[in-house]
């Protein structure tokens, strides 16, 4: 198994904190009206990296950590953009390196919700490695996809009715919205057979039936909390209404390498640049 040494880590953080300026002209980008499923990598084994959209110098045993985000935006973003149903499959696919994905961390609340799935673990591409989700096109099938469920609209400060903040809801602000933490994914690398394999790991909307519930220009209703006494402890956050919508579009793919760096660490350079020019500070 290949390793991810400490000056590779401090390097890639080097060059992402110079490809951060981009973030400054991401302000000034139009918002469309849209919800975007993004995978970004985040951990090689156990050093973290990124986020980026690509990784390089992989080998066999490698496990890259990916994480997916649901962008919520819109064209006019008054109010706040919400999500609350995400259906879909996940696959490597596209040069010779093969990997397997899976799910290891399970559900992640709030999107863990009745009838939530973290999917069926099987081959979509007949590729000899391992994907996430179904092929089916039958819309009364939907048991064996991914299925990211809330019980109501998760919105940027969504809580617990108790005014308790729910420790696994990652919120980011947007231009347009915000985006909202819905899984990891882990991709183990199973065989490299050239110097230069690679493959993608890319987001596939269920293709038909409903493939996502998100809204947007949605109220925020904000409901005081007192304790027996009558003093006021805390305050639930709750959304409801807005313009609902079922669409859904994929962002880039997450680009895997066994190319080695610096190679590698350029591809990283470049694609964390895409990404970042999408991100804001975190919510806290």
């Amino acid at each position: 198994m290949s390793s991810i040494s400490k000056r590779r880590a401090r390097l890639l953080s080097a060059a992402m904190m110079i490809t951060a300026s981009c973030a400054m002209d991401s302000a000034s980008a139009r918002p469309v009206s849209a919800l975007t499923i993004d995978l970004r990598a985040t951990q090689v084994n156990s050093t973290t990296i990124g986020p980026t959209k690509s990784v390089g110098g992989l080998g066999v045993g490698d496990a890259v950590t990916i994480e997916v985000w649901a962008q919520s935006t819109s064209a006019q973003p008054i109010q706040y953009q919400c999500v609350q149903d995400v259906f879909a499959s996940f696959l490597s696919s596209g040069g010779s390196m093969r990997g397997n994905l899976s799910i290891p961390g399970g559900r992640i609340a709030p999107f863990n919700g009745l009838a939530s799935s973290v999917g069926t673990v099987t081959d979509l591409d007949a590729d000899g490695d391992l994907d996430i989700g179904s092929n089916s096109t039958d819309s009364a099938e939907a048991k064996d996809f991914f299925f990211a469920r809330s019980s109501q609209l998760i919105g940027p400060h969504s809580n617990n009715p108790d005014g308790s903040p729910i420790s696994t809801l990652l919120v980011h602000d947007i231009p347009g919205g915000a985006e909202y933490l819905i899984s990891r994914l882990r991709f183990v690398v199973t065989n490299v057979p050239d110097p230069s394999a690679s493959t993608s790991v890319r987001f596939r909307a269920r293709p038909s039936g409903v493939a996502s519930v998100w809204t947007e220009g949605t109220p925020e209703a904000a409901e005081p909390i007192f304790d027996s006494d009558g003093n006021r402890t805390g305050t639930y956050y709750s959304y409801f209404g807005g313009l609902t919508n079922t669409s859904i579009v994929a962002g880039d793919p997450v680009l895997l390498s066994s190319v080695p760096e610096p190679a590698g660490l350029l591809a990283s350079v470049f694609g964390g640049a895409l990404l970042v020019m999408r991100m804001r500070k975190p919510r806290h």
